[in-house]
């Protein structure tokens, strides 16, 4: 079964598949923020059908949810994203939602890492793997989180680590 992992954003949105042990690592964009209801509606549908093409037809997604404390970057939009987006993964597949702090500790062993010591930590972890920027680190945070669920971890961490696995509420995936 593959994984992936997805960083949801208006501007530029993370996306990592993992499918037998094979680290893929996409992105999807739209242009600035538009200001009439019909261009952000437009943008939504834009960003969500390029993301939808980079994912896999099936398997078990799992995403960033929202930051509950952010005021900036147009919080409502960016929550219509993230609905539509598990609207249509669940069609797919089960989709699993990790906080921005349980992706960081995961990442780092530390919920209060910033996305640049995300990003760090997953470079040097793959060295191998295009990480162009944090939307695809944390992206590629959450693919691993999901693999290791699944009993295939790409990635050795610490018992802090496995504190973030532990507060996910995962779902049962035998039989599937």
């Amino acid at each position: 079964m593959n994984v992936t992992g997805i960083d949801p954003s208006l501007t530029c949105t993370g996306i990592t598949v993992i499918e037998d042990g094979v680290v893929r690592t996409g992105r999807s964009r739209t242009a600035a923020c538009p200001s009439s209801p019909r261009e952000v509606r437009r943008r939504i549908r834009t960003s969500l059908r390029r993301t939808l093409d980079q994912a896999p037809a099936s398997g078990l997604f799992v995403i960033e949810g929202p930051s509950m404390r952010s005021k900036f970057g147009q919080p409502h939009e960016r929550a219509g994203l993230f609905w539509f987006l598990v609207d249509q993964l669940l069609a797919r597949g089960e989709v699993v939602v990790v906080t921005p702090k349980g992706r960081a500790k995961y990442a780092t062993g530390n919920g209060n890492s910033d996305k640049t010591a995300v990003k760090a930590a997953m470079r040097a972890g793959f060295p191998g793997v295009q990480i162009p920027d944090d939307n695809v680190a944390d992206s590629m945070a959450l693919a691993l989180m999901g693999i290791r669920h699944l009993g295939a971890p790409l990635d050795v961490v610490t018992p802090k680590q496995l504190e973030a696995m532990g507060a996910v509420s995962w779902p049962d995936m035998k039989g599937m």
